[in-house]
């Protein structure tokens, strides 16, 4: 008899543990973001991203924060790095069905001077450049300094799905990795 409540006990708990955690979940802000603001097209998104977060940070001297959720981007911040707005828009982008990755735009000394974004939409891939305002520019015109490769990476991976669609998961992996929003 005990085993039996003990089952059901546990049952209870993942129930509550994944149903919950979806309903904290940044996916579902995400979602009421999309809907609110009407985003339809990746074409939306860029121009809803840069409108709301218009001042892309140009100081050199500005140091990056520590990773954050694009949750907290989207609420906090007004100022983004190319790749931290690249990341918005591509979770956003993801949120309406698009497949998307990060462009590392490498300049000849091998180290990733810019970061865009490509979104595949009707059969092509096409870049979004958070940080000029630009987009469907070639990589080259994109990245304004001598380029020696395009590195492109996916984006969301598995751990973006795992911490935007469970609010547990989010908390225990940010723990994990000493990160405090």
């Amino acid at each position: 008899m005990n085993y039996k409540r003990v089952c059901i006990f546990a049952a209870v708990l993942v129930l509550l543990f994944i149903i919950g955690g979806y309903l904290l979940s940044d996916n579902v802000y995400y979602r009421k973001i999309v809907r609110e603001h009407q985003l339809k097209t990746a074409s939306d998104v860029f121009n809803w991203v840069r409108g709301n977060n218009p001042s892309a940070i140009t100081n050199t001297k500005t140091q990056p924060v520590p990773y954050v959720s694009p949750r907290f981007n989207i609420a906090n911040r007004r100022m983004l790095f190319c790749d931290e707005g690249c990341i918005v828009m591509a979770t956003l982008d993801h949120e309406l069905g698009y497949k998307t990755h990060l462009v590392n735009l490498l300049g000849l000394d091998s180290i990733a001077h810019h970061t865009i974004l490509e979104v595949y939409d009707n059969g092509k891939w096409k870049k979004y450049d958070y940080f000029n305002g630009i987009y469907g520019e070639s990589y080259q015109t994109l990245a304004n300094f001598k380029l020696l490769k395009a590195e492109p990476k996916a984006y969301p991976t598995f751990y973006n799905f795992l911490v935007n669609n469970n609010y547990f998961i989010k908390k225990a992996a940010f723990f994990v990795r000493g990160i405090h929003e």
